[in-house]
């Protein structure tokens, strides 16, 4: 959760900033989250997306895929388009305990 925020925070300090140089967003931004809706990370991703929201003047979609300990939700993410308008949100905690839990992951 930490590190959604912080590189949200990074991504709108450099779009509001005059660093930087290139207009962005001009789309919506994506943020999957690996939890169901109403989840305490849910509801955390909810209050900076909607904050981000409000500070860009951009859609900010939170598209939740909870499911097999993270593992869905890091597949879509991965799988996205690695434009800068796609972010993953899931706990330390399962991420880091998962390649002990599973004998492979995707």
């Amino acid at each position: 959760m930490k590190s959604l925020v912080g590189a949200l925070l990074v991504a709108s300090c450099c779009a509001l900033g005059e660093a930087g140089a290139q207009t962005w967003p001009t789309r919506p931004i994506k943020v999957i989250v690996s939890f169901p809706a109403g989840s305490a990370p849910d509801i955390v991703c909810r209050f900076v997306t909607e904050r981000l929201a409000r500070a860009l003047a951009q859609q900010v979609i939170v598209d939740n895929r909870p499911g097999s300990g993270n593992i869905l939700a890091g597949q879509a993410a991965a799988r996205s388009a690695p434009d800068g308008y796609n972010f993953f949100c899931a706990t330390a905690a399962t991420l880091v305990s998962n390649p002990h839990t599973f004998k492979s992951l995707p």
